[in-house]
């Protein structure tokens, strides 16, 4: 800004229209003035599908002898659905009504419709069948696709015969995944195992609050050998990963309580939360633990009745407590492909050696076992062990719901 050429009045408004043109660049924007239905829609199946050689048509659409094959996807969300209004008018052979149509929006990279697909509006009284008539497709700026859909309702005749029994693939949609890299459309076996894995990770989730944090430091703290650890590399495990938050329970922000140094970030490389975060057995690290008190006095843990010790991983020479973590049978396990036997206590950790070694089946899933064997977690074990490898199991159910989502396929 000068004397004579001010440019601020220029700067502001340009940030302004910028700022508002901004807004724009999300996934909803188009939908920001049309309502939400929550549908069933019956989607074609273009692979088990199969059309007359001759003329390309269907001999029928909905009845026994249709060659229409259909995916069911539950709770679909369409925008722009029309307040269904009937008029009555005194026609040459009495009253006659005119037809029910409308337009309504897909959600952007949910699924691609077609003609002849068919949806059910939930929470009516009477279950109405309509028909998809045409399919428009538009870009947004953000480059994903976005179709427009012209619907009308279906006849009572052979159109609105059993749809059920041309259904070939349960799905849901899951408008969760929304503006991310995962899909909306799930089949629901996935869905179902997905939905098992996030009850286990809440169940942990809440356990481990219970168990370990302390409303004092604002922090987790573990107990081992009658002294309190405050261990900074598993804060940031969790802060990096957000580990101890999910949608059914309350947010808890989680930060450092203690001031962390400045070769915290090259430590932190050496542990074995940064070897699960690559999923690389061969850079595992498994640094010894020790306790030190803490006495910096701009930290929180300093200003406690109770002593509170810090953890470090090199080795210094005074009034220290080796503190044990992860040990080293299950690093040698992870290494070597080794898993527990079902009778072992630790039979839990073989989650880590099939995270590392890809011990899943051909669906990309653990073994019913093992699975079990989490859901029924025993929490009566050392508080250390629970402390250090709760979080790591979370995590890796964690990744594997993502990896499951990524790599759907309709």
């Amino acid at each position: 800004m000068g004397k004579f050429l001010d440019t601020t009045y220029v700067g502001t408004i340009n940030s302004i229209l910028d700022s508002k043109k901004d807004r724009l660049d999300n996934t909803f924007y188009t939908f920001t003035d049309k309502p939400p239905t929550i549908c069933t829609y019956f989607n074609i199946n273009t692979a088990e599908s199969t059309l007359d050689e001759g003329t390309d048509q269907a001999y029928s659409y909905t009845d026994g002898d249709s060659p229409l094959r259909y995916n069911k996807i539950k709770d679909t969300v369409l925008f722009g659905l029309d307040k269904i209004q009937v008029q009555l008018e005194s026609g040459d052979y009495g009253i006659e009504s005119d037809s029910i149509e409308g337009d309504a929006y897909v959600l952007p990279n949910a699924f691609k419709p077609y003609p002849q697909d068919y949806f059910i509006i939930n929470h009516t009284d009477e279950e109405y069948l309509f028909k998809v008539t045409g399919v428009t497709l538009d870009t947004l700026p953000t480059g994903v696709n976005m179709y427009k859909i012209s619907y009308r309702l279906s006849s009572h005749d052979g159109d609105n015969t059993d749809i059920e029994s041309l259904v070939v693939g349960s799905y849901t949609m899951d408008t969760t995944n929304i503006g991310t890299n995962l899909s909306l459309v799930i089949k629901d076996d996935d869905h179902a195992y997905i939905k098992r894995l996030e009850n286990i990770c809440t169940d942990m989730i809440t356990y481990y609050r219970s168990l370990f944090y302390s409303n004092k430091t604002q922090t987790f703290i573990f107990a081992y050998d009658n002294h309190n650890f405050y261990d900074s590399y598993m804060i940031e495990f969790i802060k990096r990963n957000d580990l101890m938050n999910t949608s059914s329970i309350p947010f808890m922000q989680i930060a450092h309580q203690l001031a962390v140094k400045e070769s915290f970030a090259l430590d932190y490389s050496r542990t074995l939360f940064h070897s699960l975060e690559r999923k690389d057995k061969t850079c595992i690290n498994n640094p010894s633990c020790y306790g030190m008190k803490i006495e910096d006095k701009t930290s929180i843990l300093y200003y406690n009745i109770e002593d509170y010790y810090y953890i470090f991983h090199q080795y210094k020479p005074g009034d220290n407590w080796a503190v044990p973590s992860f040990d080293d049978d299950t690093v040698m396990r992870i290494r070597d492909n080794e898993r527990y036997e079902t009778d072992d206590p630790y039979y839990f950790k073989n989650i880590i050696i099939d995270y590392f070694n890809d011990n899943q089946d051909k669906m990309n899933r653990y073994d019913e076992f093992l699975l079990k064997s989490l859901e029924e977690f025993n929490y009566s074990l050392p508080a250390n062990i629970i402390f250090y490898y709760v979080p790591v199991i979370i995590f890796i159910l964690e990744e594997q719901v993502k990896n499951i989502m990524k790599n759907l396929s309709r």
